[in-house]
C-alpha cells in the first residue's frame, strides 16, 4: 500500500515548508497537520451545506404546499362571492323590471347603480393592474375594506405605485400596502368590542362559561386551525382576515 504524501497534498493547497514560511502571524503547521485540519473543515463545510441544502428543500415544500392550499382556499372563497352576488343580482333585475313596469324612473335608477356596484364586485381589483390577478382577487377577499372605505381605498391606490418602485412585488407587494394602510390608519381597523369593554368582557369570561359561538380562532375545527396557521406562517394571510372569511355556519 502506498504511503500517502501528505507535503505533496498540502503543497497542492497552498501550505509552504517551515523554511519558506513568512507569516508572523501564523504559527508554521507540519504537511499533515495541514491536511488533517482542512479536510476537518471541509467535512464541517459539507455538512452545515447538507444541512442548509435539507432544510431550504423543505422549507421550499412546505411553502408550495401552503400556496396550493391557499389557492384552492382563495377560489372557494371566490365562487361562494360570486354565487351570493349572482343571486343578489338576480333578486335587483327582478326589482329593475318591476320598476319599468310602474314606470318608477327613480326606482329604476337606484336599483340599477345597486346592480352595478354588484358587478363591479365580482371583477378583479385594480390595485396596481400590473399584478396577478389571482393575488389581487385574494387580497380583495381578505380585505373588504377596499371596497367599503372610500378613504381607505384612495389611499391604498396612492400607495401602489409607491410600494411598487419600492421594488415589492408578488404577494409581499400586497402584504406591504395592507401593513401600511392599517399603520396609518389603526382607528379605521379597531375592534369596538376590544375598547370600552375590556374589563366587564374580561370579567365575565372568568366567571361565566366559554362562548362556543363567537366567532374566535379557538372556535374554529381542527383543520382549518391548521391551514390558518399555515398560511399565517408563509405570510399568505392575517389570522384576522381568516376568520373573517370563515364559514362560521358550515
Amino acid at each position: 500500500m502506498t504511503e500517502r504524501d501528505y507535503e505533496q497534498e498540502a503543497q497542492e493547497q497552498g501550505w509552504k515548508p517551515e523554511s519558506d514560511w513568512t507569516d508572523p502571524d501564523k504559527p508554521w503547521i507540519d504537511a499533515k497537520t495541514f491536511v488533517e485540519k482542512g479536510e476537518r473543515i471541509a467535512g464541517i463545510a459539507r455538512s452545515r451545506a447538507d444541512r442548509e441544502r435539507t432544510q431550504f428543500e423543505s422549507r421550499i415544500e412546505r411553502l408550495e404546499r401552503a400556496n396550493k392550499d391557499f389557492g384552492q382556499y382563495t377560489k372557494q372563497l371566490r365562487e361562494k362571492d360570486q354565487a351570493k352576488s349572482a343571486a343578489k343580482i338576480a333578486q335587483l333585475e327582478a326589482q329593475l323590471a318591476a320598476a319599468v313596469s310602474n314606470s318608477d324612473g327613480e326606482a329604476f335608477d337606484q336599483v340599477n347603480r345597486q346592480i352595478q356596484a354588484e358587478r363591479e364586485t365580482m371583477a378583479p381589483p385594480p390595485v396596481n393592474g400590473d399584478q396577478q390577478h389571482p393575488l389581487a382577487e385574494a387580497w380583495l377577499m381578505n380585505n373588504p375594506w377596499y371596497n367599503e372605505n372610500p378613504k381607505l381605498k384612495t389611499y391604498a391606490d396612492g400607495l401602489s405605485e409607491i410600494v411598487g418602485q419600492e421594488g415589492y412585488t408578488g404577494q409581499a407587494y400586497f402584504s406591504e400596502i395592507t401593513r401600511r394602510v392599517r399603520a396609518d390608519f389603526p382607528e379605521e381597523f379597531e375592534n369596538p368590542r376590544q375598547s370600552g369593554g375590556n374589563t366587564v368582557e374580561a370579567g365575565s369570561q372568568k366567571t361565566g362559561p366559554k362562548n362556543k359561538s363567537a366567532h374566535t380562532y379557538e372556535n374554529i375545527d381542527p383543520d382549518s386551525k391548521r391551514n390558518c396557521d399555515e398560511f399565517v406562517a408563509e405570510g399568505l394571510i392575517t389570522r384576522e382576515d381568516y376568520l373573517k372569511t370563515f364559514e362560521w355556519n358550515k
